[in-house]
């Protein structure tokens, strides 16, 4: 319900261009072509150079792809093949795209959750309720989606669908090594979101290695077992390699080549076949803001806030930035995951497997997106929800753990322990709750001032308290 009010509670109104892409690209499909119904200006298309920002500023569809006189989007077909195709099919009428950014985070968090529930009950059952009950609204409060859908554009709704469809593919190899008499099905589910995961956020395409290592490992088992056609467990690759047969033809179809997703062809604020990647020495830089920069605290609502946008210019380039704050700081219970090898070592043994195999899956996956991520010479909060869900899940995991080794000790480190943990995970959640009414461009106040004088009357008493204590001090 918070996710939806978030993305509704700025007004009705789109405010770019960019709002109706998926829709468009939607109706596109139900039509049959893949071009947008959106013809570029013939004014754009008699400049000498019409990628060059510089000349097609006020001319161009911003971040769309323009190849043969025909706009595209870079941004991956999977949103607008499960939700916006079908729901133009059906009604002739466009699918909101806010709406569509808080219905897949709202399904991935429910994902998430299952998983981290289906985990507990397998391996921490003594688990409180009150410490669940914590680790659940860090699944859905300090996981950067509350920030994130509050500006739900183009961009946040390709990278909420991926950040669905991993989750559901993280919660079915999860059965199946935990149900292996149902392994054939989930096994299918598994391959089939990874497939479509990619057609979402093909950055995430490494991650296919792995169920293909998986795959591997798991018919070398079944070799050495001598079970009979071990070879059988490949069959399982069939829809990832369909879905990437198709994502090639997409490509082809659109650009000439089917490893082409349309970035080269970018109309943006830079030239995109020109742009480089992060430097090396900037690398230092993108680490804090993605992990250790922290937000602007004030005693006024709302409080907190991410870092502005900037530029750091360089003598040969220069660093952009958009609003940030470090995960370790915004959500500290991902910091837990840096103990994840205390667990390892405990829970060794054949039938601990699936405990150690969804959480190694979990952190190198979060490792392999946030390395694809790194050489954009732009650090932004919603690349957090690329890496930052699965990180999420492994800390709450991680203060479940910590609780379960102090609960034999005396009721004072029980207590400490306790409070230590359940103030570790609701910090999270207050900032996630708190960013997430300014946003990026603090749209609750500028489209809709009367329900933002609303919420922060809500929290006048706590800004009084605040600047009460501020000025005793």
């Amino acid at each position: 319900m918070f996710y939806f009010w978030t993305a509704i509670s700025d007004g009705n109104e789109p405010r770019t261009s960019s709002n109706y892409y998926y829709p468009l690209l939607g109706r596109s499909f139900t039509e049959g072509h893949l071009y947008l119904d959106v013809p570029p200006l013939p004014e754009l298309l008699a400049l000498p150079d019409p990628y060059d920002p510089a000349m097609n500023q006020g001319l161009r569809l911003h971040d769309a792809s323009l190849y043969r006189d025909k706009y595209y989007l870079y941004f991956g077909p999977a949103p607008a093949v499960l939700v916006f195709a079908p729901y133009f099919a059906l009604t002739h009428h466009y699918f909101p795209q806010k709406i569509a950014v808080a219905l897949f985070c709202s399904l991935g968090f429910v994902l998430a959750t299952q998983l981290f529930l289906m985990i507990l009950r397998d391996y921490f059952p003594e688990t409180p309720i009150w410490l669940k009950l914590a680790c659940v609204l860090s699944l859905g409060l300090a996981n950067t989606c509350p920030f994130f859908i509050r500006r739900p554009d183009v961009y946040e709704t390709a990278i909420g669908c991926a950040y669905c469809l991993l989750q559901l593919a993280f919660l079915s190899f999860y059965c199946v090594i935990r149900r292996r008499h149902r392994m054939t099905l989930w096994l299918l589910l598994a391959s089939t979101s990874l497939g479509a995961v990619v057609g979402a956020r093909a950055n995430y395409s490494l991650i296919v290695f792995m169920f293909v290592g998986y795959l591997v490992w798991l018919w070398w088992q079944k070799r050495a077992a001598r079970e009979p056609r071990p070879w059988t467990i490949f069959w399982a690759l069939a829809p990832v390699a369909v879905i990437g047969l198709m994502l090639a033809w997409y490509n082809y179809a659109r650009f000439d080549n089917p490893f082409e997703f349309g970035q080269r062809y970018q109309l943006a604020g830079v030239k995109m076949s020109e742009a480089a990647p992060t430097h090396l020495a900037d690398l230092p830089y993108s680490l804090w803001y993605y992990f250790l920069s922290p937000p602007h605290f004030s005693c006024d609502f709302p409080f907190i806030r991410a870092l502005p946008v900037g530029r750091i210019e360089r003598p040969d380039h220069s660093y952009a930035l958009e609003s940030v704050t470090g995960l370790f700081i915004s959500a500290p219970v991902s910091l837990l995951v840096l103990a994840l090898p205390l667990l390892w070592f405990k829970y060794t043994g054949p039938e601990n497997r699936p405990l150690l195999l969804i959480t190694a899956s979990l952190l190198l996956a979060s490792f392999v997106i946030f390395l694809s991520i790194l050489p954009v010479p732009c650090p932004t909060m919603r690349y957090f929800v690329d890496f930052c869900p699965g990180l999420i899940v492994l800390g709450c995991l991680m203060a479940c753990y910590f609780y379960k080794t102090v609960r034999k000790q005396t009721a004072p480190i029980r207590w400490l322990a306790g409070i230590g943990l359940f103030l570790l995970l609701m910090s999270g959640c207050v900032t996630g709750l708190f960013l997430s009414f300014t946003g990026y461009y603090n749209y609750l106040q500028t489209g809709s001032p009367d329900t933002y004088a609303a919420v922060a009357q809500f929290f006048n008493p706590l800004e009084a308290f605040l600047k009460t204590m501020t000025n005793s001090n």
